[in-house]
């Protein structure tokens, strides 16, 4: 991951979403009991119940942001049709 960011491939957000990431379950799988303690404080009975919400929530907001994504590089594609169509009627007119 990092490789990819020093060769500009990859955002800073998405290295510091997966250091978090990896760092959090080491945590986890070091320190059990975490999960049940954080779980009991949230409402949850279970640290796996927590673990699965927040699995979906992820989940979610990556399908949420990649939607965006999607959006935007089909207006760009519709963009450059219409610049490529415009050149096109520009040489047939002459």
């Amino acid at each position: 991951m990092h490789k990819k960011y020093e060769k500009h491939n990859i955002h800073l957000g998405a290295v510091f979403l997966w250091d978090l990431f990896w760092i959090i379950a080491i945590i986890i799988t070091f320190l059990g009991d975490f999960t049940t303690l954080m779980s009991n404080y949230i409402g949850f009975k279970r640290g796996l119940d927590l673990a699965i919400t927040g699995a979906i929530a992820l989940i979610l907001y990556f399908t949420y942001t990649t939607l965006g994504r999607v959006k935007d590089t089909e207006n760009n594609i519709k963009k450059l049709d219409k610049i490529i169509d415009d050149l096109n009627n520009d040489k047939s007119k002459n």
